[in-house]
C-alpha cells in the first residue's frame, strides 16, 4: 500500500485520507499549518451574509469554519459562488441548493468568467469568505465592474511544527500539497538530512502556482490533478508498487 503525505489543515485531512483508503493508499497527516477560526468575524458573518447579494467562498475550510453560523433557510435565495469542486461540495454537503463553480479552473481568474457576474446588477454587494489576507484579484475585477465588495476573513492560518520523525518513519512515496504557503512552510522546516528524499518525492497539486512554488524548491516529480480523488490515485498505483 503507497503512502502519501497529506499536507493538509487536519480537518481536510481527515477527509483526504478516506479518498486514499478507497483508493488503495495510505494518507498520512502532515500539517504544516492549521486553520484558527476567529470569533469577532464569525460573529459578524450572518449579518454580512444576509445583506449580500452574492457571496463567494475561497476554499473548504472557509465553508467548514464559516458555514455553520448562517441561517440555514437563507441557502437558497442567494448564489454561494465556490472557488472550485471541493469548495462546492462543502457547500452542498452544507445545504446550499443555489451553487455556482467553474467547470474549468480552480482560482479566482476561472471564477471571474462565470455568467453569475453579468446578471448580477451593477451595484450588487458581493461577500468573500475567507482566512486572513489572500489575493486581492476578485476583488479588484469586481470592483471595476461597479459591484461593492465586501470581506468576511473568517479564521487565520497558523503555522504548525512537524513531526519529521514520521516523514522519516513512514517513507512516503507521494504528497499531497494545496497551497503555496503550505509549500514554503514544509521545505522551510525541514530537516536537511531529508531535503533531498523529498525532492525526488511525487507531489501532486492542484494549481499551476502551486506547481510552479514546489519546482522552485527543487521538487522533481510535479503533478497537476483536478482533486485528491480515488480515480486519479488508483492511476498511479502501479507506478507506486514498482518503486
Amino acid at each position: 500500500m503507497p503512502t502519501i503525505l497529506l499536507v493538509r489543515p487536519a480537518e481536510r485531512a481527515a477527509a483526504d485520507a478516506l479518498v486514499c483508503k478507497a483508493a488503495g493508499w495510505r494518507g498520512v497527516p502532515f500539517s504544516v499549518l492549521e486553520i484558527v477560526p476567529d470569533k469577532p468575524h464569525l460573529a459578524a458573518l450572518p449579518a454580512q451574509y444576509a445583506a449580500a447579494d452574492a457571496v463567494f467562498w475561497v476554499s473548504p475550510g472557509a465553508v467548514q469554519t464559516g458555514i455553520g453560523v448562517i441561517d440555514g433557510k437563507c441557502f437558497s435565495e442567494k448564489p454561494n459562488i465556490a472557488v472550485g469542486q471541493a469548495t462546492a461540495d462543502a457547500l452542498l454537503k452544507a445545504g446550499c441548493t443555489n451553487v455556482l463553480f467553474p467547470g474549468n479552473g480552480n482560482d479566482s481568474e476561472a471564477v471571474i468568467r462565470l455568467p453569475i457576474w453579468q446578471s448580477l446588477p451593477s451595484g450588487a454587494r458581493v461577500l468573500i469568505v475567507r482566512g486572513r489576507g489572500g489575493r486581492a484579484y476578485l476583488a479588484q475585477t469586481l470592483n471595476g465592474l461597479g459591484m461593492q465588495v465586501e470581506f468576511a476573513e473568517v479564521y487565520r492560518r497558523e503555522p504548525q511544527k512537524p513531526e519529521w520523525q514520521v516523514f522519516a518513519r513512514e517513507k512516503p512515496y507521494a504528497v499531497w500539497i494545496a497551497s503555496t504557503e503550505s509549500v514554503a512552510l514544509f521545505f522551510s522546516l525541514m530537516p536537511d538530512e531529508l531535503v533531498q528524499e523529498a525532492k525526488s518525492l511525487l507531489y501532486f497539486t492542484h494549481h499551476p502556482r502551486i506547481a510552479e512554488s514546489l519546482q522552485q524548491q527543487g521538487a522533481e516529480r510535479v503533478e497537476l490533478i483536478k482533486q485528491l480523488d480515488v480515480p486519479t490515485l488508483k492511476r498511479y498505483t502501479e507506478q507506486a508498487d514498482e518503486r
